[in-house]
């Protein structure tokens, strides 16, 4: 029978001190314990590193999933903001076509009209239909693994490096369409500003002639 000294000298310690040794149990694990001056001393098995690794592996699984659909949650808002904002676009056209007039008009405004028009386009391209990858996968690519018996545990690191591999196209897909949408935003800006400044500084002098003609008068 193996006593409990010759359990705690396997593991390459010493009791020393004139210390006893003892047992203790963590769940079902059996962990010698040294019982000296200088108190309890604990150390892992390789049971216990190996239910870390474990642990370690499934929750860097679950995050890789959790990841790959935020991601997916961000390109559909993406796609809702970009829908919304064309249609702003498309109504503001629409509204300042029918004010339109050949005879009136400046070139800043023929200039303004074309820059909504594109800015317009861009926002719907970048809400355009893109292959995108989500998380999960179909049964029918198990099939092979379960007839051979393979490992679990390098089927489901394959899984997690797949999704690490998705959610860089995904992260490719999400920066190309958020490059169009801001060259859309950024023109629709230019298109406003492009209207409406000139506009506004005519109104604002003619309000300061007024004023000085009224002070002029008094």
């Amino acid at each position: 029978m193996v006593t409990a000294e010759r359990r705690f000298h396997s593991f390459g310690f010493g009791t020393g001190g004139g210390g006893g040794v003892g047992r203790g149990r963590v769940g079902s694990f059996l962990i010698p314990l040294s019982i000296g001056s200088g108190g309890f001393t604990k150390f892992r098995t390789p049971n216990m590193r190996n239910r870390n690794a474990n642990l370690l592996f499934s929750e860097s699984l679950r995050l890789a999933e959790r990841n790959l659909e935020s991601e997916l949650q961000l390109m559909i808002a993406a796609d809702q903001r970009s829908t919304t904002f064309c249609g702003i676009l498309l109504a503001t056209f629409g509204v300042v076509s029918s004010l339109y007039s050949a005879s009136t008009n400046t070139w800043y405004d023929d200039l303004s009209l074309i820059f909504l028009g594109l800015a317009a386009g861009l926002s719907a391209y970048s809400a355009r239909s893109v292959k995108i990858f989500a998380t999960g996968r179909r049964f029918q690519r198990f099939e092979d693994d379960l007839k051979s018996g393979r490992n679990a545990d390098a089927v489901l690191k394959e899984l997690a490096l797949q999704y690490d591999k998705s959610s860089e196209h995904n992260r490719q897909v999400l920066r190309s369409n958020a490059r169009f949408f801001n060259l859309s935003l950024s023109l629709a800006m230019f298109g406003f500003a492009l209207s409406l400044c000139p506009k506004m500084i005519f109104l604002f002098s003619k309000v300061a002639e007024s004023l000085s003609f009224t002070g002029g008068n008094s």
